[in-house]
């Protein structure tokens, strides 16, 4: 039986986009998502660390800007570093395969041009005016 796992979450930026290239020239971005949930007059909001892929990538630092509303499919995955202080350290992060900008913001709508296919952005195209 094949195994898969799909995440999806739904919430605001917390800061700007930032982008690298790898050696091989592919652009990663990376950025967090803030899920807030609220039940009565409690709330809680769990912080998400994103990464996304080549063109994925791409269109993620063009359009998306801290407090815009997303959407992300993508995959949940461990992530091993050393510190500063040579110690190591684990964080998880969702390798996004899907975005979706929700209530884009309008001054930037009319920069945006049609999503290509493949992109990841295709779910966009109703959201876009033209």
């Amino acid at each position: 039986m094949p195994n898969y796992h799909q995440t999806t979450i739904v919430g605001h930026l917390g800061r700007d986009v930032e982008t690298r290239n790898t050696a091989s020239g592919d652009m990663v971005a990376n950025f967090s998502v803030a899920v807030t949930e609220k039940w009565g007059e409690k709330e809680t909001t769990t912080w998400y660390r994103v990464t996304a892929w080549k063109k994925l990538a791409e269109i993620a630092s063009k359009y998306l800007r801290k407090g815009d509303a997303v959407m992300i499919v993508g995959r949940m995955g461990s992530r091993k570093w050393q510190d500063k202080d040579g110690q190591e350290r684990e964080s998880w992060e969702l390798n996004a395969d899907q975005l979706r900008l929700i209530g884009a913001k309008a001054e930037r709508k009319e920069e945006r041009p049609s999503p290509s296919k493949g992109s990841g952005f295709d779910d966009m195209a109703d959201d876009i005016p033209f």
